[in-house]
């Protein structure tokens, strides 16, 4: 009987050291489910040219962004001069830039996604409208484009060329802030990502399912250690 019931004992703390170990396991969560263009029937934008600018606004979810990439074509050659990314946000009414960045046309590879990143990442609020706009220098020998698919029609990501709304939306993708460390550190982040498409109503019958079958399981884990 001695014997049995340390070996219950044993088996007790096992499963309770397995369930303490999954709150200890290091985990990465994004703040916010990061974008990409569904394209299907891309074509190049209007030639990135001097005097060109193509813009594509977009709303975003609050969360810090780290990378915003774009797909390019440079027609097989390898350009010169520059291509320039800026980054601005609707507030108050007005545009204003959250960042900048450039890099030399000779960098990128044709039909490619080039990647601009941002460090420290942009700080955002839900819902704001941001518009990246994309230039470049030199002339129609050395234009480069982006891809843009002409089927994809949203109101709250619009494209346009110099200011002049376009059909369709250009081919992108945003990188949000993922959070690091152990599960139990994370677990507010967690829920939040799982339940992200539940009303508050069914979090909550959810968390009370979860109670209702945690006492259960004490429950046992009681009798198995304590019954001769």
């Amino acid at each position: 009987m001695v014997k049995q019931r340390w070996f219950r004992i044993l088996i007790g703390i096992g499963i309770l050291l397995v369930l303490g170990s999954t709150l200890v396991i290091p985990v990465h969560i994004p703040l916010s489910e990061g974008f990409h263009t569904p394209a299907t029937a891309t074509v190049p934008s209007t030639p990135l040219i001097q005097g060109v600018e193509v813009i594509q606004q977009f709303p975003v979810t609050g969360a810090p962004i780290t990378a915003i990439a774009i797909q390019l074509a440079t027609y097989k050659r390898v350009n010169v001069g520059t291509v320039q990314l800026t980054v601005r946000v609707m507030r108050g009414g007005y545009w204003q830039v959250l960042a900048v960045r450039t890099i030399a046309k000779e960098q990128l590879k044709d039909n490619a996604f080039q990647s601009f990143e941002f460090s420290p990442a942009l700080l955002t609020r839900p819902d704001e409208i941001l518009a990246v706009v994309v230039a470049a220098d030199q002339d129609n020998s050395q234009a480069i484009s982006w891809w843009i698919d002409p089927t994809l029609s949203e109101a709250s990501y619009q494209l346009l060329v110099n200011g002049m709304p376009q059909p369709g939306m250009a081919v992108f993708s945003i990188a949000y802030v993922q959070k690091s460390g152990p599960v139990i550190t994370l677990l507010p982040d967690l829920w939040q990502r799982l339940t992200i498409f539940l009303d508050p109503l069914w979090q909550v019958l959810l968390l009370l399912g979860l109670a209702l079958g945690i006492v259960p399981l004490v429950w046992l884990l009681g009798r198995m250690v304590t019954t001769g």
